[in-house]
């Protein structure tokens, strides 16, 4: 019977609107003549801030029914925890109702209809501080508003009844941004960005500032170095200058304050600290980080960036591979599943005895096709002490180290790992002469004739399991020296893991340019 009374009252909504009925000739019952409804029966999710003074949404009623053109009366009644968990299925554990002091009914909670009004509204205004303060006291429940029509004198289509508000207030919080803390002065100064960031929040309504506090320096270092077991010194004052205040306008969600280091007062090679508290927030609505800002400050000797490949070019190889997966260019090609092998399978120079070079190049056969190389290559084997790669940067570098990775481990094995030890040399200038153009064939070993090659470095004890990628830095005298600088790079393999026909294996050659000593640009 319930059922169909309220099939019954939701058609009555929309009758008058189609027959134009106005009579009042008693064809319906009194129950009938004036139904109210909310235009949906929801639940309606709402999402605010402690920043905001008031959040405001409304709920449309209808009214219908077979004589709508009379006065009538409704209240909105807020219903209880125990009656919000029956209707909408919630455990009593699940959510709370938010306090009468979070909320209010703007136009109030009885509404008034003259006979000519086919509908009206409620407007519901929320205080997100309030109920941020009321969601204190039970973190894990939902906090709701539930909200039921009703009427003394008039019907209310009870399928239509009930709005269920739920709300979630976040309280902004400004905290430190993403970005590296580690700042290096690779020149004399240094001009960085220090980021921060609104959290918990969607959006941002007002202009909000704060001062970033250097004065407690010396305490947060000696905290910082005994809980970490470091040695750090605290970032002399006359080393930088900082704009303490930053405002995150509105409607942005981050700003950043400026910090220009220099080297003035700092030693070389030495880290600093710089400890930053985020203090004097201008919005008592909102909340800050009490995390502490450490940003490590150093002014290197030497510092360096990663060269750009592209521009390398094999010049020679005397210890090549025939086949494509094995050629020394593979160094160079980003791809650790190829690398450089040397042909242990092939006669030693020493067995060859006679002129190894291949005049007219080298064609390497894959399927049908020959590549033919743009590089000076052989034809023997070499060994260990004798095998050299002669590249060419495409310009002048001063080496700082580099970067030698063997073949990535394949299953159980671990990869090829007969490399153990690289030196590394830098010239200004190669040239080469085969022993038809008046060349010595004992130079196709050492490539040493014409050539002012120059030690930058030494790679010894290579891991013996080829994977990552490892690092070998020239000696600082070596690099201010000008020992390191040049256009031509020779690799020259020295040692093998292997004891029976010792051979050689690089999947990838990397290395590192110098971009400045002592805080001047290397040119």
């Amino acid at each position: 019977m319930k059922k169909l009374f309220n099939i019954l009252a939701a058609a009555l909504l929309v009758l008058p609107l189609l027959c134009g009925c106005s009579e009042k000739d008693n064809l319906f019952p009194d129950s009938y003549k004036k139904v109210f409804a909310f235009k949906d029966n929801s639940t309606i999710h709402l999402s605010m801030n402690t920043t905001q003074e008031a959040v405001v949404d409304s709920l449309l009623i209808l009214r219908g029914g077979g004589d709508p053109e009379s006065s009538s009366t409704l209240h909105m009644r807020v219903m209880t925890k125990a009656e919000a968990c029956e209707k909408w299925g919630y455990a009593a554990d699940e959510i709370e109702v938010i306090p009468e002091n979070s909320y209010k009914f703007v136009n109030g909670a009885d509404l008034s209809l003259g006979k000519d009004d086919a509908y009206t509204y409620t407007v519901v205004s929320f205080n997100p501080e309030a109920i941020y303060e009321a969601m204190q006291s039970n973190t894990k429940a939902t906090y709701v508003l539930p909200v039921e029509l009703t009427s003394s004198t008039d019907t209310i289509n009870s399928d239509l009844s009930h709005v269920l508000f739920t709300l979630n207030v976040q309280r902004p919080k400004l905290q430190w941004g993403s970005g590296s803390n580690d700042l290096q002065i690779t020149y004399q100064s240094l001009d960085a960005k220090i980021p921060l960031e609104i959290t918990q929040s969607e959006y941002n309504n007002v202009d909000i500032s704060c001062i970033l506090d250097d004065s407690q320096s010396a305490s947060l270092v000696k905290a910082y170095n005994e809980a970490q077991g470091t040695d750090y010194s605290v970032l002399p004052a006359a080393a930088y200058t900082l704009d303490k205040t930053v405002t995150v306008k509105k409607d942005s969600m981050s700003a950043a304050a400026d910090l220009k280091l220099s080297r003035t007062g700092l030693e070389e090679d030495k880290t600093y600290l710089l400890p930053l508290k985020i203090t004097n927030l201008s919005s008592v609505n909102m909340q800050k980080t009490d995390e502490v800002c450490y940003l490590k400050v150093t002014a290197p000797s030497v510092c360096y960036e990663d060269m750009d490949r592209s521009k390398w070019k094999i010049a020679l190889c005397n210890a090549d591979d025939r086949r494509l997966k094995f050629q020394c260019v593979k160094m160079l090609d980003g791809d650790v599943a190829t690398y450089w092998n040397t042909p242990w399978h092939l006669q030693t120079a020493v067995d060859y005895k006679g002129d190894d070079f291949r005049y007219d190049g080298i064609t390497y056969k894959s399927g049908s096709k020959y590549d033919v190389t743009y590089y000076y290559s052989f034809d023997a084997c070499r060994r260990p002490g004798n095998i050299v790669c002669i590249i060419d940067l495409g310009q002048e570098e001063t080496l700082y180290g580099v970067g030698v990775q063997k073949p990535a481990p394949v299953g159980n094995d671990p990869g090829f790992k007969d490399t153990k030890q690289v030196e590394f040399y830098m010239a200004d200038a190669f040239t080469f002469k085969p022993y038809n153009d008046g060349g010595s064939i004992a130079n196709y070993n050492t490539l040493n004739d014409g050539n002012d090659w120059h030690l930058a470095l030494t790679a010894s004890n290579i891991p013996y399991n080829g994977g990552p990628v490892v690092w070998y830095s020239a000696p600082v005298a070596n690099i201010t020296s000008g020992v390191a600088k040049g256009r031509y790079l020779k690799v020259r393999v020295t040692q093998s893991y292997r004891k029976t026909n010792p051979c050689i294996q690089i999947a990838e050659l990397y290395a590192r340019r110098v971009v400045s000593i002592h805080g001047k640009k290397v040119e």
